[in-house]
């Protein structure tokens, strides 16, 4: 049986839903703080080899209280030894740790490649080092091991000996033997049996960046990762006057106030609280000089409370602007930084919120916060896209990729769910972008829901209502050539997916449909074209063709 063709395979409406409902709800109770694996330690079992593990976590190192997510077995540093990269939940994120058994074993591994030295995922190989009809240690080559990993594409072997392979789609094994050393990396490419030798980069855990040294504190300075414009705050000033700060305008710009902002919040009951303002007030110089503009925001709602505020204020001598944050806009911003930090925990007092003045926020520091970190954070308020991200990651690196536009449309329904309406509309508003959507556009959208409901009768015509009013429209075209196909109209759906091809030629999931296609008729030297062009394109798809051309043959 042919593989299906790609796309188009959309779960029912209830099938979303319900999926949906489950990640919103484990992700409440990890943003909760809950434990993804129930707070319990890592555990490593040793193979004794009669069937019977034996417990080294403790002796391993390798008993830690992180919430694990994958691990990934690589060869570091090509010392013959497997050594291993954790992945977690919390922090640290990424743990390397380097195999220091003393008595190395032989460095015998293989890479196993096709005929043009890409590896070949799901080749078997079986190295017996007693000759050929000796025991063996067999090894597949997997695109992914355990959870949200894949290991090292070496294989690796515990002796040197004669390498069976069975390659994808093949029935008996290519032999490889006469290595050309006794022990050593080597690849194996198909259909030469000759092993290669490899000599790797001398590497070692060296070359990985060095981690800084965890330090407990109660503060903690966030910087987003890009600026988000703030939503309305209601505000109190210390004479009674109301006023209101920020907003968010249609299109997602800010309402700033034109100057830069500290937002500052605090309680006269908070003990930590009372020492920062204290300490702020005698560095007043220093953040005045600054160019930020100061304003501390008591988030006490209570009548004696407000007074015991005023006191405090004016026991310091506060020589900046303050005032009251109503009771919504205190929860507004525990909100927001909820968000920003992926978690529900109530915000801690203080907190402040550093704002450019296109009213953006750029950067929260939870506790105590000094005139010299906030004068150096100066230059986040005019920072660019790459520089803001830059300033966000906990240490120095180089990006993989170029950084995309943002949108804080995502804000909406988290917020929502937190019972912001208010402040959720306004970010609604602000994620409205003008589209100009083609008629045709539209009805293939009628089309796609069709076929996620199952009606593809429906979303056949929907499809060819599109082609009707715009003929060059790729995406009508090529679902409709996925409905002929899956329907068994092999000679429809050849016709159609040449039709896509003419209006986007390098469409790789159209070759390799119309290569199905074509193996489904029968035209297997047409097929053999497609897999030439894919080759070069998305080497996956060219060997799964392949290997659907090699059972008709």
């Amino acid at each position: 049986m042919s593989p299906s063709p790609l796309k188009l395979e959309l779960p029912s409406a209830d099938q979303r839903d319900t999926y949906a409902e489950g990640w919103q709800a484990l992700n409440k109770l990890l943003r909760q703080g809950y434990s993804w694996s129930g707070n319990e330690r890592h555990a490593v079992f040793l193979n004794l080899g009669d069937g019977r593990f034996a417990d080294a976590s403790r002796a391993s190192g390798l008993d830690l209280a992180d919430d694990g997510r994958a691990l990934a077995l690589v060869d570091w540093d090509f010392d013959g030894d497997q050594d291993l990269f954790l992945t977690n939940r919390n922090g640290p994120r990424v743990r390397f740790f380097e195999n220091r058994v003393e008595e190395k074993p032989p460095r015998f591994a293989l890479r196993l490649e096709d005929e043009v030295g890409r590896v070949v995922i799901g080749a078997r190989v079986e190295v017996r080092s007693e000759g050929p009809t000796g025991p063996g240690v067999m090894r597949t080559l997997r695109a992914g091991g355990g959870y949200l990993a894949q290991s090292s594409r070496w294989l690796h072997f515990p002796r040197p000996g004669v390498a069976f392979v069975t390659w994808p789609g093949e029935v008996e094994p290519e032999v490889f033997d006469g290595f050309d050393q006794d022990e050593g990396f080597f690849s194996l490419r198909r259909g030469t049996g000759t092993a290669r030798s490899f000599e790797p980069k001398s590497s070692s855990s060296r070359d990985l960046a060095p981690f800084p040294p965890y330090v407990s504190t109660e503060a903690a300075r966030v910087v987003l990762a890009a600026p988000v414009p703030l939503p309305s705050l209601s505000l109190t000033s210390s004479r009674g006057g109301a006023l209101s700060l920020f907003g968010i305008e249609p299109g997602g710009k800010a309402k700033g106030t034109g100057r830069a902002i500290v937002l500052h919040l605090f309680a006269s009951w908070c003990a930590p609280c009372v020492r920062e303002l204290g300490t702020l007030a005698k560095e007043a110089e220093a953040l005045a000089a600054s160019g930020i503009a100061f304003l501390a925001l008591s988030v006490e709602s209570e009548p004696e409370e407000r007074a015991a505020a005023k006191a405090l204020m004016e026991r310091l001598a506060w020589p900046f602007s303050w005032g009251f944050a109503s009771a919504e806009s205190t929860e507004l911003l525990d909100a927001l930084a909820g968000v920003f930090i992926d978690g529900e925990r109530r915000l801690p007092l203080p907190t402040s919120f550093l704002i450019d003045a296109q009213g953006n926020l750029r950067a929260i520091y939870f506790g105590p916060v000094s005139a010299a970190v906030l004068a150096r954070d100066r230059s986040l308020l005019k920072a660019s896209p790459e520089e803001q991200l830059a300033a966000a990651a906990p240490f120095e690196g180089t990006w993989l990729y170029p950084i995309e536009s943002t949108s804080t449309g995502w804000m909406e329904g988290r917020l929502r769910v937190r019972g912001m309406e208010a402040a959720a509309r306004e970010y609604g508003r602000g994620a409205i972008r003008l589209s100009q959507s083609s008629p045709a556009d539209v009805i293939h959208g009628f089309g796609r829901r069709a076929a996620s409901e199952g009606d593809l009768r429906g979303a056949q015509g929907y499809f060819l209502q599109a082609l009707e009013k715009d003929p060059e429209h790729f995406d009508s075209q090529f679902d409709l050539a996925v409905l002929f196909h899956r329907d068994g109209k092999l000679a429809d759906a050849a016709t159609a997916y040449a039709k896509a091809l003419s209006l986007k030629s390098e469409d790789v999931d159209t070759h390799f449909n119309l290569g199905l296609v074509y193996v489904g008729m029968g035209n297997l030297e047409a097929a053999r074209s497609e897999v030439r062009w894919l080759t070069e394109s998305n080497a996956e798809l060219a060997s799964t063709l392949a290997g659907e051309i090699r059972k008709r043959e």
